[in-house]
């Protein structure tokens, strides 16, 4: 039986207030958490966020968030293998940076979104809609979402979590995918990770909020 898939879209209607699945927006954030900031001290931008649907195996009914600064647009990279670093979302995962720049999180808390919101871009609806993976003559094709296989576009990445759990696949972002105030997915705007094709994969025992991991390739 096949996993099931949702293609998420980029919508041109505004988000309201308290809308939970949107590109921007106000974060509904896990308990205890506040607003990531970067390690340069600027709030990062919140790209999108939305409800995982019921029926996706290990994360259906989370909620996924995905930021990052403005400023120190990378990707993550740490030399440890395939057992990532102890609170890897709390540290240095790239080099050049002497601690985050970004930040996944996956939750089921029963928190609603804060009263502050995204000032980079305007809030816009993302919407989800059953799909399938790939095209439909079964040929790779970029898709924006969430549950089924990632479409890897170099060899397949599977990390340990810190707790020692292998992670899971949530969703994928294509390559090149522009966040903006316009219906622009594919133009050169903001871009997640440099515009690479991203697979996030997250702890399935949710050792922590955060213990999710964006492997990019181009």
């Amino acid at each position: 039986m096949s996993t099931p898939v949702y293609l998420v879209e980029y919508s041109d209607v505004a988000a309201e207030a308290g809308a939970r699945n949107t590109i921007g927006g106000s974060p509904v954030l896990p308990a205890g958490e506040s607003w990531p900031e970067c390690f340069c001290g600027s709030r990062m931008v919140l790209f999108f966020q939305f409800d995982i649907p019921a029926d996706i195996p290990v994360f259906g009914g989370n909620h996924l968030l995905a930021f990052q600064c403005r400023h120190h647009d990378d990707v993550p990279f740490v030399e440890s293998g395939p057992q990532l670093p102890d609170a890897f979302w709390d540290g240095p995962t790239n080099p050049g940076y002497p601690g985050p720049f970004w930040r996944l999180m996956l939750h089921r808390d029963e928190t609603g979104p804060v009263g502050d919101t995204e000032k980079t871009f305007s809030a816009r609806v993302l919407t989800l809609s059953a799909g399938s993976d790939g095209s439909a003559d079964g040929d790779y094709w970029p898709l924006f979402k969430v549950g089924g296989e990632p479409d890897w576009v170099q060899s397949p990445e599977s990390p340990r979590c810190p707790c020692g759990a292998d992670m899971v696949f949530v969703c994928q972002v294509p390559e090149s995918y522009g966040f903006s105030d316009e219906h622009e997915p594919y133009a050169d705007d903001y871009m997640i990770f440099l515009g690479n094709a991203v697979y996030v994969l997250a702890c399935p025992v949710r050792c922590h909020p955060a213990a999710v991991w964006p492997v990019p390739q181009n």
